[in-house]
């Protein structure tokens, strides 16, 4: 077996988690997608906002759905199915909607984006309707309450300690995202069984149990968020990038909470 089916091909089709390489490797292209998008707004002339992060949220209900039905049996593995070729898939059809929301409306371009995402996930559901068959729903109820909890929790220490950078829209965005990754995976790992696909937290999990993911994805993204909120003076590169993490958070919480469901 080659070096590329080893650590590439073999680890999507045999379900054996992400390893130090291809997570190094997914990584550098993720950062280049992201360089990418950035100055494809840039050119665009377009003001990176709120909005932005409001309108990639449909398209990942979408991809996240997909992977979830892909987990379930209920749609074949192939590259355009996992990481990465989902999130090119995903991203390459959020960047079609903005480019002609832009053309026809500089103004309200998010609304093509908001409603062709909608499409796409409303459509991929409507597929396969009538295979789903929802498992787990107090446990999914249960991470829900325990998720709101815990955000309003966090959402008034920050308030108290008056830190503004995380307790604004696009920092706690960025703070929700992956309080919802962190709390979703732990809770899963915890009642129904299985495993981390990061090699990092898995190392921990494995030795220290499931609930230590928590506390290690706020060590992380606690000091991210501080760095880009204070030290970055471009604010449309600082905006961003705080809804990248926000993305990237919501993307594996919610991939993982329909997986649950569909369990």
């Amino acid at each position: 077996m080659g070096f590329f089916d080893k650590y590439f091909i073999e680890p999507v089709y045999v379900e054996q988690g992400y390893n130090f390489i291809n997570t190094i490797t997914y990584a550098v292209i993720a950062l280049g997608m992201l360089y990418g998008v950035f100055h494809i707004l840039k050119h665009f002339k377009m003001k990176i906002d709120y909005r932005l992060f409001v309108a990639t949220i449909p398209f990942i209900f979408f991809a996240t759905t997909l992977r979830a039905f892909v987990d379930s049996g209920l749609i074949a593995t192939s590259f355009w199915t996992v990481a990465p070729g989902i999130y090119l898939l995903a991203t390459f059809a959020f960047l079609v909607t903005l480019t002609f929301g832009m053309f026809f409306d500089r103004k309200r371009w998010h609304y093509l984006s908001i409603v062709c995402g909608l499409i796409l996930f409303v459509g991929l559901v409507g597929m396969f309707a009538g295979s789903i068959a929802l498992e787990n729903t107090t446990l999914f109820l249960g991470i829900l309450l325990t998720l709101i909890l815990l955000a309003l929790a966090f959402y008034f220490i920050f308030i108290k300690l008056n830190w503004k950078w995380i307790s604004d829209k696009y920092g706690f965005s960025a703070f929700f995202a992956h309080l919802l990754d962190a709390t979703v995976t732990s809770m899963i790992i915890y009642f129904v069984g299985g495993w981390e696909k990061h090699p990092l937290p898995r190392f921990f999990i494995e030795r220290f149990g499931a609930f230590t993911f928590l506390p290690l994805k706020l060590i992380v993204v606690i000091p991210a968020i501080y760095v880009i909120s204070t030290e970055l003076k471009d604010k449309q590169l600082r905006n961003f990038l705080l809804i990248a993490i926000a993305v990237l958070g919501l993307g594996e919480g919610i991939r993982n909470l329909i997986s649950l469901i569909l369990i």
